[in-house]
């Protein structure tokens, strides 16, 4: 697996370029028929073998943990922010969700059954009270950072779109977050380069984490912490003990949220 892994990671990211050609037969097959379920569940799968054999990946974590907390998704509307490039939305429309998809960036891969809105998670103009869910998987921490296409920059840029997703949430309704933590802090802002792209981050500590979090009480949470000294495995921590450590000790280390109002 060792080496079938990166073969596996050539054909999809090869593939994922070729479907954001909205031209493209990839492209079509992937809204008309249903595949992109089918490939978001081969690619699961591989983050699962991946897993066995101690080489693991930040989406084996995110992926089946916003899935195991959503339960049915009958009559339930859900919003799924910063979607463009997944193929999550696949899945929630299999299990029954009306999905809407909100990114700045376009979404070719969506499933012809979805609704998407092209726009700003800062200022949506969309109703009120309008979801039972929300989703933000690995997204808040990119909003106002100068990466993947935004043009509105600001430091507290993810403060304001947690206060409107707030504002579109339904009073009984969750909104599951999932986004790097790591609590000793302080915040820091890292940097990666992917394909001659650069691409930024916050990774969250204690005090901003409560910041972002105003208006909202947590109902459910779950911390990992990342041991990058043995191929960046993921194993259950509680928050308390990842917020004694230093941002050194806990680096790519990672929170997810079952949120709601607090009304």
């Amino acid at each position: 697996m060792s080496i079938l892994s990166p073969i596996i990671d050539l054909v999809w990211h090869i593939c994922r370029a070729k479907a954001f050609d909205s031209n493209s037969l990839l492209c079509k097959v992937l809204k008309n028929i249903g595949v992109g379920k089918f490939v978001f569940r081969i690619r699961v799968l591989q983050f699962r073998i991946e897993n066995l054999l101690g080489h693991f990946n930040q989406r084996f974590i995110e992926y089946p943990w916003v899935l195991q907390q959503l339960g049915s998704g009958k009559n339930r509307i859900l919003l799924d922010v910063g979607c463009s490039g997944s193929l999550l939305d696949h899945e929630l429309i299999a299990r029954g969700f009306h999905v809407v998809g909100l990114d700045i960036q376009d979404h070719p891969m969506r499933n012809s059954r979805e609704v998407f809105i092209q726009a700003n998670v800062i200022n949506t103009n969309l109703p009120s009270e309008t979801f039972d869910v929300i989703l933000l998987v690995s997204t808040i921490e990119h909003v106002g950072l100068d990466t993947y296409g935004q043009v509105i920059l600001a430091d507290d840029a993810d403060f304001w779109a947690m206060q409107e997703l707030r504002r579109l949430l339904k009073k009984d309704g969750v909104l599951l977050l999932t986004t790097p933590y790591e609590g000793g802090g302080p915040l820091k802002i890292h940097r990666w380069r992917r394909n001659g792209c650069e691409f930024l981050e916050r990774r969250y500590d204690h005090e901003r984490l409560t910041k972002l979090l105003a208006g909202f009480l947590t109902v459910k949470s779950a911390f990992f912490l990342c041991l990058l000294k043995n191929k960046c495995k993921f194993v259950p921590i509680e928050k308390r003990i990842l917020d004694k450590l230093s941002a050194k000790a806990c680096e790519g280390s990672l929170a997810c949220l079952i949120l709601r109002k607090n009304i």
